[in-house]
């Protein structure tokens, strides 16, 4: 069950999960509200649109709680998605009709809410959590941005400047009390996001599980770097640096440090560098001695493949992230990761072997784990 069907990463780690699952002998179905066909799953899609008074009625509350309570009340600290689940899509008797002996939920932002999940947990169906956020775990937000507040109540809320009715501390009380009655299983991909949900509280610590998101090796393997920069129309000569995500204005995946930290790499290092920066809104990276590639959002595997490829180094400069497809991606072309040391990624980057690691939200640390990486990109590639 996911809210997207090929939209975004969480639902790209979803559809190779949904691969592997099927390579193993197993009938998939998915459950979305999305309109994307592009799945090995059987599609089973829950109408989106509000119609009729209860509808109308769910949609001003809609309104209330994430157009003003949420989105109009957020301070500075973060403006990655923060959703609170109070209406949602009613489908437990689409799951009791399939006959599932497994119930996995992904990413369902806009899709359940508190009600509609206490429907399925009280179906006679195990449930799996899939953690590609913290959306699970919280009383709204998606990534706390450094709060520890979800460990207890949610309150105070940082991410709020007012919350007089402790709307998020309600919400996570609520997934406590559901969570506590089902007793559902929680899939993290990373070490990090397991800790996570064992310190949340809100799954039995036995029921937290580390499975690593699912990648087709075969698919995103090394291929020649020379043909890959003469596809991109990038000089051979070049130091290539990669970055991108699917929204690069997105505080959380801190572009505006990996700027600063490519202006000090570019002042230490001697000869020409090229950033292909992916996604659907790149940040102006635009420095003198700095040539930008921008290729737009890249949903089209071999593309990706070509970029990872052509670079020396991928750069993630995320403030908080859990295990993003990107790393995976390039590390399975053969191309280093230089990042901050935070979440799934300081879990999974071993410096000197498949990348470099810098101090959290230093863009000087970063500067040198990059060149560290352009150094050494020889050495790190198969």
């Amino acid at each position: 069950m996911n809210t997207e069907v090929d939209l975004g990463g969480a639902s790209r780690a979803m559809q190779r999960s949904i691969s592997a699952l099927k390579s193993a002998g197993h009938d998939v179905v998915l459950i979305t509200l999305g309109d994307g066909d592009r799945s090995e799953a059987h599609i089973v899609r829950v109408d989106h649109d509000w119609r009729g008074p209860v509808e109308r009625r769910a949609r001003v509350a809609h309104f209330f709680y994430n157009g003003r309570y949420v989105d109009r009340n957020r301070t500075e600290l973060s403006d990655t998605l923060f959703w609170i689940p109070a209406v949602g899509r009613d489908v437990a008797d689409v799951v009791e009709a399939l006959d599932l002996d497994v119930l996995n939920i992904h990413w369902t932002s806009h899709f359940l809410s508190l009600p509609s999940l206490k429907q399925l947990m009280d179906l006679p169906v195990p449930v799996v959590f899939t953690l590609h956020d913290m959306a699970h775990l919280t009383g709204g937000c998606h990534y706390p941005a450094g709060c520890e507040a979800f460990q207890a109540e949610c309150r105070p809320c940082p991410q709020l400047q007012f919350d007089p009715l402790a709307i998020p501390r309600d919400v996570r009380r609520s997934r406590g009390r559901i969570y506590a009655a089902g007793r559902p299983w929680a899939i993290a991909p990373s070490p990090w996001m397991a800790d996570q949900a064992r310190i949340s509280g809100l799954f039995a610590p036995d029921h937290v599980v580390c499975v690593p998101n699912a990648l087709d090796t075969e698919v995103f393997s090394p291929r020649s770097r020379e043909r890959a920069r003469e596809a991109l129309g990038i000089s051979p000569d070049a130091k290539i640096i990669l970055a991108g995500a699917m929204d690069n204005r997105e505080r959380r995946k801190g572009f505006d440090l990996l700027a600063e930290a490519l202006e000090r790499v570019v002042k230490r290092f001697d000869g020409p560098i090229t950033v292909i920066c992916l996604g659907a809104n790149p940040t102006d990276l635009e420095l003198p001695g700095l040539e930008v590639v921008k290729t737009g959002y890249i949903d089209d595997d071999e593309r990706l493949i070509e970029a990872y490829g052509a670079a020396d180094v991928t750069v993630i400069p995320s403030r908080e992230d859990n295990l993003p497809n990107i790393m995976l991606e390039s590390m399975s072309c053969g191309t280093p990761v230089a990042a901050f040391a935070v979440g799934g990624l300081g879990d999974t980057i071993q410096p000197g072997r498949n990348g470099a690691l810098a101090s959290p939200e230093d863009p000087e640390a970063l500067a040198t784990a990059i060149l560290s990486a352009l150094d050494r990109a020889g050495e790190m590639r198969p």
